[in-house]
């Protein structure tokens, strides 16, 4: 079950084990729309309107960071992290010159947003457990949608 106050439009969720895109949040329901597994054009599901404890999220899996365009990386400092197996996806903001990174961290079959320090202690990390959370997370980051290949 999700809470909508987590959701918002644009994110996915599975609904019935398919994978569905919000496209509006009212009390207690969530309007949507489904993907054809054929082709990547958007098909309306008859009832578009789903109750919100009928969808669930997608969980964060290494395959999806990889279809999301992060990229491996092993054994590298990241934010004074060593980690074993860490991901990043590197974006620059509207109107600076530099490139940020978002850095995702396995760390006991948990993935985790790495926040670096202000100052020279260790960075934080943040579980992120579902495919909603890195999409807010990304959009909040970027204002742009993370695409997704298929």
């Amino acid at each position: 079950m999700i809470d909508v106050r987590e959701l918002r439009i644009g994110n996915n969720v599975l609904y019935q084990g398919n994978q569905v895109e919000v496209t509006g949040i009212s009390i207690g329901y969530i309007n949507v729309r489904t993907f054809s597994k054929e082709s990547v054009t958007p098909t309306r599901l008859e009832n578009d309107q789903l109750n919100a404890k009928d969808c669930t999220p997608i969980p964060i899996t290494e395959e999806l960071l990889e279809k999301c365009k992060f990229e491996k990386i092993r054994n590298r400092i990241t934010f004074r992290v060593v980690p074993r197996i860490a991901y990043e996806f590197k974006y620059q903001p509207e109107g600076l010159m530099d490139y940020c990174y978002l850095v995702i961290v396995k760390d006991n079959n948990t993935f985790n947003h790495v926040v670096p320090a202000d100052n020279d202690k260790e960075c934080c990390f943040i579980p992120i457990k579902s495919f909603h959370q890195l999409q807010n997370l990304y959009f909040d980051l970027t204002g742009k949608e993370i695409e997704i290949r298929l």
